[in-house]
């Protein structure tokens, strides 16, 4: 055997036992910039607090998400021509700033999604946003300065319904009667990626010239049960013959149910100096308003 065939069988080196070979730690280098080369996050509570997602979904039970400030590559991404066609760049955004990977913004609750993208536009931009809008008072036409940050939650009230409604945390689902038909109905939240596609679809049928209608479309996708009956066909078949005050009454209970962030605030017209509360209008101007 050659002397060779001991360094193959793991043999210690001359001189004997030598220590580990570990790589030497890899340092961060230190920023020559008054800031750190580490991006910033910020933790963002949200509007359902977690409590309105089903047990399959991965956002039940958490209350807030933590989000990573906006960079240049989130500015490349808001000005992307393709994800603006395609009405996905928000979604596109989350996905890039919200730090827990596991988390897929389309499950998001409208609410939830919009509280992040609040967020993220303040710590990106700041918090003034300047909207061209006509004075309720004077009808003239000027620049309303709105601050995003004066943003409270919206938690479901039906203090005002003549009907109980009670809630299933485990499964995330609403459940109440509707008069007309004798129903006790349970219903769930839609993400936002579920309202949109509902929205794109009915466009789109339109757009061929075809007979689509919103809130049969809306129904089937809320309701998920109807006194016990959870079979999505029977569901679908219900829908299409159900009374519209029955309708009417299950909109307005998910109207309810569904948390939110409220933005109104009283701005002042720089015209007539009137105050006006006004909600900010929450479009894909959002981002760009920045002068």
């Amino acid at each position: 055997m050659s002397r060779n065939s001991n360094r193959f069988q793991g043999a210690p080196p001359p001189g004997g036992p030598q220590p580990p070979n570990f790589a030497p730690p890899v340092h961060q280098q230190q920023s020559p910039f008054p800031f750190s080369f580490v991006v910033p996050t910020e933790i963002v509570e949200l509007p359902s607090k977690g409590k309105f997602y089903g047990p399959s979904n991965s956002l039940q039970g958490k209350s807030q998400i933590e989000i990573k400030h906006l960079t240049a590559k989130e500015e490349d991404i808001l000005i992307n021509e393709s994800y603006i066609a395609a009405g996905i760049v928000f979604d596109k955004l989350l996905e890039s700033i919200v730090v827990d990977k596991t988390i897929n913004p389309s499950d998001l609750l409208s609410g939830d999604r919009n509280a992040l993208l609040i967020k993220a536009r303040s710590l990106g931009y700041g918090s003034e946003y300047a909207l061209n809008l006509m004075c309720p008072k004077c009808s003239s036409v000027e620049d309303f300065v709105f601050n995003i940050d004066l943003v409270s939650t919206k938690e479901n009230n039906f203090d005002d319904l003549t009907f109980d409604v009670t809630f299933d945390e485990n499964h995330g689902i609403f459940r109440f009667e509707v008069e007309k038909s004798d129903l006790t109905i349970g219903i769930r939240l839609l993400s936002s990626a579920e309202e949109n596609n509902i929205a794109s679809f009915v466009e789109k049928q339109e757009s061929l010239g075809l007979e689509s209608n919103q809130t049969v479309n809306f129904l089937r996708q809320a309701i998920v049960e109807a006194n016990g009956v959870t079979e999505k066909a029977i569901i679908n078949q219900l829908v299409d013959v159900l009374p519209a005050t029955d309708a009417r009454r299950i909109r307005a209970v998910y109207k309810r149910a569904m948390p939110d962030v409220s933005t109104e605030q009283t701005v002042v017209c720089p015209k007539c100096k009137a105050g006006s509360d006004l909600e900010v209008p929450f479009t894909m101007g959002f981002f760009w308003s920045i002068k």
